[in-house]
């Protein structure tokens, strides 16, 4: 059964609701609405727009002026964005043209925050919805990858 995030009307994918109850929990940080953007806390299916200079965004195709952020965590300065990458095609996008959508929104936003994507191949227990240990450590595990310190409260 497909869920919609109620703010942004967008789909939550696969694994994303796990990773928010996940990054709650590690984090200590309250969950917030797109509203109270961006004050300390964890924010769901946060817009591009609000994550990139406009002059960039200004150039960007319609499909990625449309596009989100599953997760966002802002900490006094600390800002991690954190996709859910898992077999759904976001913005209806499939095979090359998700990969050069994902490329493109990265470039753009590694310049302005850091960046960490929860994969299913490498955390499968997470897209079962599952929060347990073994998915706390999947997710630690991508944070780790990414090379991005959990930011704890």
């Amino acid at each position: 059964m497909q869920r919609i995030d109620y703010e942004s009307g967008n789909i939550i994918g696969a694994g994303e609701s796990a990773t928010f109850h996940i990054l709650k929990y590690l984090t200590k940080l309250h969950s917030k609405t797109l509203k109270q953007f961006p004050e300390n806390g964890i924010y769901r299916q946060v817009p591009l727009e609000w994550l990139v200079p406009r002059q960039d965004y200004n150039f960007l195709s319609e499909a990625h002026k449309k596009g989100s952020i599953d997760l966002m965590i802002i900490l006094n300065q600390i800002k991690i964005a954190v996709r859910v990458q898992g077999k759904g095609h976001g913005q209806g996008l499939k095979g090359l043209g998700k990969v050069k959508h994902d490329s493109v929104q990265e470039r753009l936003l590694k310049n302005n925050l850091q960046l960490v994507d929860i994969h299913l191949r490498e955390c499968p227990n997470v897209f079962k919805e599952r929060v347990t240990e073994i998915a706390i450590n999947e997710v630690k595990s991508s944070f780790k990858t990414a090379n991005v310190l959990i930011p704890v409260v």
